[in-house]
């Protein structure tokens, strides 16, 4: 499962991930997006913070557009760090979730309970993702998903710097 943002550390994992793939595996490439909603409960619809409806629908259909832009550029790179080794199922997603990082955790462990081996403890699904690695001070003050998925989701990680 490899979760991708377009950033150059998110395409090292995604070269990992198709590296160490064997013949018949299946991976998942994944973009996440959060779309700040046009109107909170209470508040109401703030047109000088999102414009019109029209806009604010506009730019949640180009996160969107952007978020699977990014999924088939990581497709396409694993499919060309592939190239000439067995073949291995590459599928992808886009999906808008209310906030990244939980997004990630959540997802991932759906994936895996779809995966479960039957009757058997250990997970199939594996996490790659990159790393900014961001400073103390950034990862105070902005967070880092990786951080996050790494304290928070019981599947294996392999994070890329």
């Amino acid at each position: 499962l490899v979760f991708a943002d377009g950033s150059e550390q998110s395409d090292r994992a995604a070269e990992l991930c198709a590296q160490w793939c064997q013949a018949g595996d299946a991976v998942k490439v994944v973009a996440l997006y959060h779309y700040l909603p046009p109107a909170a409960p209470g508040i109401g619809f703030d047109p000088h913070v999102y414009g019109t409806a029209q806009e604010a629908q506009a730019k949640k259909a180009e996160m969107a557009a952007k978020a699977q832009a990014v999924v088939d550029a990581t497709t396409e790179l694993m499919r060309k760090a592939r190239a000439g080794a067995p073949a291995v199922e590459i599928t992808s997603a886009v999906a808008e979730v209310e906030d990244i990082k939980s997004g990630i955790v959540e997802h991932a462990t759906e994936e895996a309970k779809a995966d479960a081996p039957a009757g058997g403890h250990m997970p199939r699904t594996v996490i790659f993702m990159g790393s900014r690695g961001l400073g103390a001070v950034a990862r105070f003050w902005l967070g880092s998903s990786t951080n996050y998925v790494l304290h928070h989701c019981e599947l294996p990680l392999v994070v890329v710097h």
